[in-house]
C-alpha cells in the first residue's frame, strides 16, 4: 500500500505495479475461499488491505491517464464512490448476509476482468512522456490512434516533437 504508488511513479510504469496489486488481490480472494481458519482469514484480509493502495491509487492514476482531461473529475468521483461503497457495505454484508461468499464471487469476477483488461491496455503514453521515453510514447500513441480509429497517420505521430524533447534538443544545439 505504501510502496506500490511510489514504485509506479519511479520509472517502472503504472501497469506493472497495478497488475501486481490485482494479482495479489486475486490470490487473496482465492485464499479466503479456501481458508478454514479465522486467523488465516484475518491475515488474508490484511493482505487485501495492503493491496488496496496499489489497486485504488495506482489504478485511478492509470485510468485517468487514458481519459480526456475534461472527464477526470467525473471518472475520479465515480471511481472513489465505487471504492467507498465497498467499504461502507462490507461490514453489514458480513454481519447480516448468510452467504457472503456470493459477494466474494462477484468481487473475484471483477478482479479477473481487471486482469484480462490489463492484457489489452498498454502502458500509459503520458507516463512514457513524463519519464522522457519519447519513442515509446510515440509507439503507444500509434496503438491508441489505431484502436480509436483516429484520422492520423503513423508518419504524423513519428513527427511529433514533445516539449521536453524539444527543450533537450535546444540545450544540445547550444
Amino acid at each position: 500500500s505504501i510502496l506500490v504508488p511510489r514504485v509506479s511513479d519511479s520509472g517502472y510504469g503504472r501497469k506493472g505495479p497495478y497488475a501486481a496489486s490485482v494479482v495479489v488481490s486475486l490470490i487473496s480472494y482465492i485464499a479466503i475461499y479456501l481458508s478454514t481458519s479465522i486467523y488465516i482469514t484475518i491475515l488474508v484480509f490484511l493482505c487485501l488491505g495492503l493491496c488496496a493502495g496499489g489497486r485504488v491509487c495506482v489504478g485511478l492514476v492509470y485510468m485517468n491517464e487514458f481519459v480526456p482531461l475534461r472527464y477526470h473529475n467525473l471518472t475520479t468521483t465515480i471511481y472513489n464512490l465505487g471504492d467507498s461503497c465497498i467499504l461502507l457495505f462490507q461490514a453489514p454484508i458480513y454481519a447480516y448476509v448468510p452467504d457472503w461468499m456470493a459477494v466474494h464471487s462477484v468481487v473475484f469476477f471483477i478482479i479477473v476482468c481487471q486482469l484480462i483488461a490489463l492484457l489489452l491496455i498498454p502502458e500509459s503514453p503520458k507516463f512514457m512522456y513524463a519519464n522522457r521515453r519519447f519513442d515509446m510514447a510515440r509507439q503507444l500513441l500509434k496503438v491508441v490512434a489505431r484502436k480509436n480509429k483516429a484520422k492520423v497517420s503513423n508518419e504524423e505521430i513519428d513527427n511529433i516533437m514533445f516539449e521536453f524533447e524539444f527543450m533537450e534538443f535546444e540545450v544540445v544545439e547550444e
